[in-house]
């Protein structure tokens, strides 16, 4: 019966029976050409009505029937009937025998081998589907068959909750999938959601397998929403102690609050089910996933005529690598070339952030850029709208960092203005682009996600945590970060969000390029960073002046004094080593040689080579450290630092020669390191 009418045929699919009824509609088995088949009808209305009008209720189901995955039940037809009164769509789905793993939970315990094993099967099939660009969006254990006693699965109605019209649910009571399996995100915007919400699903489905119980217990509505948001589940491992710590650990990330700290990837998940499916493994130290580079490193930004020095350094000591602008290796890369000779990390920017700035016309070498949009104006997002000419500067900025050998690879990145700037789309889309293209040319190399912006306009750090988990759901292979502001000033709350931006984005255990940014970066290193790059005796901090300023031309070169973590210019080093404190910030470096002359260490080549030897030096000790040890290192430099200047200051009271800075530096670093993330939008 439908609608009050019986009906025994639907375009030619006689009924059979009804298999059930839910939020989405009434399922049926059917029967047509001796073939039996399920399917399930949806009335019209419940339909969103932009995606009726678009077009896109179609684009979507041809694209639903197009996955095929041993996991995933394979959708076959489509159409639509009406009963007179209403108008219904029909979507019609293989018939699988078996039963819903919610009726196989409430009739046996599965042991954690045979939950490992069923929960890796879930995990193939969303894979198969998120392939594809969907999101399941209401995965639960009614909405998965068990089909044999060997715990093989087939996943249902999945990307069917997308076409739904969210308010036609919520207005009757109904959320958007059942509240124990949905993430916190679905919560808070239906539509803002990517693959790792059907991650927690799946990891509320393994913690139910091995207790028996829901991860979180709810009576109501009102206290579900409250719960999911706010509450932490028990640890698997506090509620069945002889659950593998591995297992324990993987759940507890996978239930996390935040998109971004559900950091472990599919690859990672299925590796530690596949080792759990087996019951006679022990238990192992926790999980956990090396950088791209597990190393702590400078690569020196080579930036006007530096670049030579920087061979004859890497020639007689050798760097870890170096960045290099695209507009300078078009005007020359010699010096490049030669540092492609000795097999060393290289990155090329491609400057895509100046072309969204008029200054860039004024400019020669940057109107040899192969990827410009057009020579006589700055680019807009309204360029890029086209899906074809996206792809066209993805591969164009992609082919040029390879035309130069790059060991890693730089997505097309702007400036953000505001949180709400819309080349954050146009950027997202570009990695996403940039990752197929690399895997259609065959091109095995890493790709970073550049992410710029002001970070006044980011003081707040939901707009911090809503960038990473935009940034994050493009699971990038590595982060380069330019961010614009004043870092030797004592305004804490800019140091606050550049804080909580690495530490929210080292959840996902990949590298952090920090670029051009002052001695906070070392503070940033003990939160989760690993790369710092800048100019070499300049370029310590970024700021969107930059961007809009017509002539270039370098400032004067500034000398790096470890001891009081920054750069200085030759008045101000006179007057310190004039002082007997300053005497402990005289450097015996191999360029230096304990030589207080500033008019040597001032010298082009000795600014730059000490410059790189001091920083290679001090990345070197950092690496051999753990995450403590590189914390109370950064806190014993700031002390030291700030001890220092005192006593310079006592001596001799020097103009523009402070320490507050620094103050805030130890002070915001030790906050952010001790908070939790769930917790940081309530500063």
């Amino acid at each position: 019966m439908i609608g009050g009418f019986v009906m025994n045929d639907i375009n030619g699919y006689s009924i059979i029976r009804t298999l059930g009824a839910g939020n989405f509609g009434t399922t049926y088995e059917v029967e047509k050409n001796g073939m039996s088949f399920a399917l399930k009808l949806i009335r019209e209305n419940i339909l969103d009505k932009e995606a009726v009008n678009s077009k896109r209720v179609e684009r979507e189901i041809n694209l639903l029937k197009s996955i095929t995955h041993n996991s995933v039940v394979k959708y076959v037809d489509d159409g639509f009937i009406s009963d007179g009164i209403q108008k219904y769509r029909y979507i019609v789905m293989e018939y699988v025998e078996g039963e819903t793993l919610e009726a196989l939970i409430d009739r046996k315990t599965l042991s954690v081998s045979e939950a490992c094993f069923l929960v890796r099967n879930i995990y193939s099939g969303i894979q198969a589907i998120h392939d594809s660009n969907i999101i399941h969006r209401d995965l639960k254990p009614s909405n998965i068959i068990v089909t044999n006693d060997s715990l093989e699965i087939k996943i249902l109605d999945f990307g069917i909750s997308k076409l739904i019209d969210a308010s036609t649910l919520t207005t009757t009571g109904q959320g958007m999938g059942t509240f124990a399996y949905m993430a916190p995100e679905q919560l808070r915007s239906a539509k803002d959601i990517d693959f790792r919400a059907d991650y927690y699903s799946a990891g509320a489905i393994l913690y139910e397998l091995i207790s028996g119980e829901k991860p979180l217990k709810m009576n109501n509505q009102l206290e579900a929403i409250n719960k999911i948001l706010n509450e932490r589940p028990e640890p698997l491992a506090s509620k069945i102690p002889s659950v593998p710590i591995e297992i324990s650990e993987l759940v507890d990330i996978l239930l996390k609050k935040q998109p971004f700290e559900r950091n472990a990837s599919f690859d990672d998940i299925v590796l530690l089910l596949e080792k759990y499916k087996k019951p006679d493994v022990r238990t192992t130290p926790k999980i956990t996933k090396i950088y791209f580079n597990p190393n702590i490193e400078f690569l020196p930004m080579v930036i006007q005529n530096d670049a030579k020095a920087v061979v004859e350094y890497n020639n007689s000591h050798s760097i870890n690598g170096a960045i290099f602008n695209a507009p300078q290796l078009l005007h020359s890369d010699k010096n490049y070339q030669e540092l492609v000779q000795s097999n060393v990390r290289l990155i090329v920017d491609p400057y895509t952030q100046t072309l969204g700035y008029s200054a860039f016309t004024t400019k020669p070498t940057y109107k040899k850029i192969p990827y410009l949009v057009s020579a006589l104006r700055k680019e807009t997002p309204k360029d890029f709208l086209n899906n074809s000419s996206l792809q066209q500067r993805v591969k164009k900025v992609i082919d040029l960092q390879e035309h130069y050998n790059a060991t890693i690879l730089l997505s097309p990145y702007h400036f953000l203005e505001d949180n709400r700037d819309e080349w954050l789309n146009v950027d997202y889309n570009a990695y996403k682009e940039g990752k197929s293209y690399l895997k259609s040319a065959g091109i095995n190399k890493p790709l970073y996600y550049g992410i710029s912006f002001e970070i006044g306009e980011f003081e707040d750090i939901n707009y911090i945590k809503e960038l990473v988990n935009l940034v994050t759901s493009a699971n990038p292979d590595g982060y380069y970060l330019q961010i614009s502001g004043n870092f030797d000033t004592t305004n804490s709350n800019h140091y606050l969000s550049y804080a909580y931006l690495v530490k929210m984005l080292a959840e996902s255990k990949k590298e952090i390029i920090l670029s051009r940014v002052n001695d906070f970066s070392l503070g940033l290193i003990a939160l989760g960073a690993n790369t710092v790059s800048a100019g070499l005796g300049q370029s310590d901090n970024f700021k969107k002046e930059y961007l809009e300023r017509e002539q270039g031309g370098g400032t004067t070169r500034r000398y790096y004094v470890e001891k009081l973590m920054g750069l200085f210019n030759q008045n101000i080093l006179d007057d310190v080593l004039s002082t007997n404190a300053g005497k402990n910030c005289i450097c015996r470096c191999d360029f230096c040689l304990g030589s207080s002359n500033t008019n040597q260490l001032y010298e082009f080549n000795n600014v730059i080579k000490h410059h790189v030897f001091v920083k290679n030096k001090q990345m070197l000790e950092l690496s051999l450290l753990q995450p403590a040890g590189k914390m109370n290192k950064f806190l014993s430099n700031v002390e030291g630092a700030i001890q220092l200047t005192k006593e310079i200051n006592k001596e001799k009271r020097i103009k523009n020669f402070g320490h507050s800075h620094l103050e805030v530096w130890r002070d915001v670093i030790l906050e952010v390191s001790k908070s939790k993330l769930s917790e940081a939008s309530h500063m």
